[in-house]
């Protein structure tokens, strides 16, 4: 188990989930919010918010994504029974942009 100040987020987002009495914690991966090649999104999940279990992957790239660094902000959002995730990537000379 971990708590907040082992994990290095930038950009947190926590979703709550009654039902299961947990909480998913998805953030920007510190060590590659500015430079780097990113791996992806990970997500963190607790039942009290003080101890995380994780890292999971929520997120990797397939090899021929369009985004290569800037992978910041991940939102995780609950409709009509699904769940979506939102984030802003950039690539090589393509603008900022939003997928889910």
């Amino acid at each position: 188990m971990k708590t907040l100040s082992d994990i290095n987020f930038r950009d947190p987002y926590i979703l709550s989930v009654p039902e299961l009495e947990q909480y998913y914690l998805f953030g920007t991966d510190g060590l590659t919010a500015w430079s780097g090649a990113p791996h992806g999104f990970d997500v963190y999940i607790s039942s009290d918010l003080q101890e995380w279990s994780g890292p999971i992957a929520a997120f990797r790239p397939d090899p021929d994504f369009w985004a290569d660094h800037h992978f910041w902000a991940p939102e995780v959002h609950r409709y009509n029974g699904k769940y979506y995730m939102f984030a802003s990537f950039k690539g090589h000379s393509v603008p900022r942009g939003t997928q889910y």
